[in-house]
């Protein structure tokens, strides 16, 4: 499984993440409270393509319009 780290870097957590992927991780966990929802989502449109060919999941942090919207798989929320 992959987490990201949170540096609000899209290029660089696609670039991570792809590198991730064609090492054999199928569990993405994006964790990135300073990318705005518009550049999230294409971060996350991208992966989850690439972790569908491989059976794998993608999951965000507190972003449930992704997941409503069918972007990513599963939805991680703080405890309150």
């Amino acid at each position: 499984m992959l987490v990201s780290d949170g540096r609000g870097d899209a290029a660089r957590l696609e670039r991570l993440a792809n590198a991730a992927i064609d090492g054999g991780v199928r569990c993405i966990h994006l964790r990135e409270p300073a990318l705005g929802d518009l550049e999230l989502g294409m971060v996350a449109e991208h992966l989850r393509v690439r972790l569908d060919a491989c059976d794998g999941v993608l999951v965000v942090n507190e972003r449930s319009a992704l997941v409503r919207a069918g972007i990513a798989h599963a939805l991680h929320l703080k405890a309150s």
